[in-house]
């Protein structure tokens, strides 16, 4: 596809904000791009869109999303006189991951070379991408080159490697004479085994997992004293043998056995030595890192808290909770270590913040605590007074006796419960009296988390009492003698009366007096 053939170029994400992402690409496909399209969320959709199908759970239509890699790769390696040493293995918009196979004839190690096609259209300097050396290459038994396959691929990102090679081993074993109908066929050695390289194109890409399909060998001459046939005599009398025609000379069969090979790769990079003091060197620079964070952030602190209680402590909430002397020291405290951060204090060590820090909320931090307390003070003291009504009226309810509902406690437990409610009532009027009294500037005697510990142990020795369960009332047993008398008048008031009896004298009195029939 040609630039003039493209009707439109729409271009989406957060980068193509910046003019000099637009301008080129209106220079590559000689059109002004389009931003119809929403640039972050279009982003968004296509990846869910992706993950929808990816997905077993979702059906949404099939969309065939396929990544490309722009920039044919050759293969190239040591070939004989007269021979094609390379080949384009990944042409120029390959469909990526791909895997291909390639088939070598050869006797001793094999070192292929890859690199981009084309030099001047890939935007780095270096088009070699690395050597791959395949090592321990044997020749077969009978000195015939051995078959090598090698693997290449482009992975999902484009990266290209040689990841598998193997030997394909013939391997002869030996089989009892047999009849010609059963005679095994010699296959020829291929013509490219002379040379080292195969005939057909090694850019063939084979099946990832194609069975190594046993072969047969050429048949090996059979001594004259292994053949067998008939005798003859020839016209001079002497006796000659002749083949049998019924059986043919031992043919040994052929298998083939897949040996994998190492690879000795050789890219450009850094060697072992040079990696592992790269990655100790981004080790130090990551934890230099975290300390100049920490240093900041500890800088910051002071900074934050300077301005924040020089806003509270000078008209705002915080000034009637300080007393007017530390007020005002305070005050000049947190200007002086305003002017050390802008002056001094610009660069120095996170231990020299947090001790300047710390100096500062050793005044400032009981001011705050102060109002904390009287902002929350209220609300607990109105819990804990509920807490006593609701108790006082459960215990007033028992003895005025207007509900059954704490009939069934001991008196000796409700007087138990009255004891501990009579206690917390005196220390919450005691409490009220010294909070009523309390400056703002003073720090209180009994704190909100004190108040809060009174009102659970109120409620939790309290309603342990009051709430005892009643115990179950079983219902009276029923004598069975007396369940049985009723029964029996029943069942004799049920009896039907007995039929009256029958006699057969009054029946036969009754035949008689019944009149003849009349016989015509």
């Amino acid at each position: 596809v040609t630039p003039e053939e493209l009707e439109s170029v729409e271009i989406v994400g957060g980068s193509t904000r910046i003019p000099a992402v637009k301008q080129l690409v209106q220079d590559v496909f000689h059109k002004a791009p389009m931003t119809t399209m929403n640039a972050d969320e279009s982003v968004a959709r296509g990846c869910t869109l992706m993950c929808a199908i990816l997905s077993p759970t979702f059906k949404v239509k099939e969309f065939k999303i396929e990544d490309c890699q722009p920039y044919p790769i050759t293969l190239s390696w040591q070939g004989g006189v007269n021979e094609d040493n390379e080949v384009e293995v990944f042409s120029r918009w390959n469909p990526i991951p791909s895997t291909k196979m390639l088939s070598f004839y050869k006797r001793e190690p094999l070192t292929v070379e890859a690199r981009y096609s084309y030099p001047n259209d890939i935007p780095f300097s270096e088009s070699r991408i690395g050597q791959y050396t395949i090592e321990q290459i044997q020749p077969q038994p009978d000195g015939t080159p051995s078959k090598i396959k090698v693997k290449v691929r482009l992975n999902r990102n484009g990266i290209f490697d040689v990841t598998q090679a193997s030997l394909i081993e013939t391997i002869e074993e030996p089989n009892a004479p047999t009849g010609p109908e059963e005679a095994m066929e010699a296959t020829p050695a291929p013509e490219g085994a002379q040379n080292g390289l195969d005939q057909n194109p090694p850019t063939t890409q084979e099946p990832m997992d194609e069975p190594v399909e046993p072969a047969n060998g050429p048949t090996t001459p059979a001594s004259g004293d292994a053949q067998t046939g008939e005798k003859e005599k020839a016209e001079d009398g002497s006796e000659i043998k002749t083949q049998s025609a019924n059986t043919t000379p031992a043919v040994p069969k052929k298998k083939k056995k897949e040996i994998d090979l190492p690879i000795t790769p050789r890219v450009p990079g850094a060697n072992k030595k040079e990696l592992e003091r790269l990655i100790e060197h981004e080790h130090e620079m990551i934890s230099q890192d975290k300390k100049e964070k920490e240093r900041s952030d500890s800088k910051n602190a002071v900074e934050e808290y300077v301005y924040d209680m020089r806003g509270k402590l000078d008209g705002g909430q915080l000034e009637k909770y300080a007393d007017d002397n530390i007020r005002q020291k305070l005050l000049e405290n947190l200007q002086k270590a305003e002017d050390w951060l802008y002056d001094e204090g610009m660069d120095q060590e996170k231990s020299v913040y947090v001790e300047r820090l710390k100096s500062l909320k050793d005044v400032g931090e009981p001011i705050r605590n102060r109002y904390n307390e009287a902002e929350n003070r209220q609300n607990y003291m109105q819990d804990l007074m509920k807490s006593i009504q609701r108790i006082d009226e459960a215990i007033q309810t028992y003895y005025t006796k207007s509900s059954d509902k704490y009939s069934h406690i001991d008196q000796s437990d409700i007087e138990k419960a009255n004891k501990i409610l009579t206690e917390k009532q005196s220390w919450y009027d005691q409490t009220a009296n010294q909070f009523a009294a309390l400056k703002k500037h003073e720090n209180p005697t009994i704190l909100c988390s004190q108040i809060k510990q009174n009102r659970d142990t109120l409620e939790r020795e309290c309603w342990a009492i009051l709430n005892k369960p009643k115990p179950k009332v079983e219902p009276p047993k029923e004598d069975p003698s007396k369940q049985q008398a009723p029964q029996t008048n029943n069942q004799q008031e049920q009896a039907p009366n007995p039929p009256p009896p029958t006699s057969s004298s009054g029946n036969q009195q009754s035949t008689e007096q019944q009149p003849s029939m009349e016989v015509d």
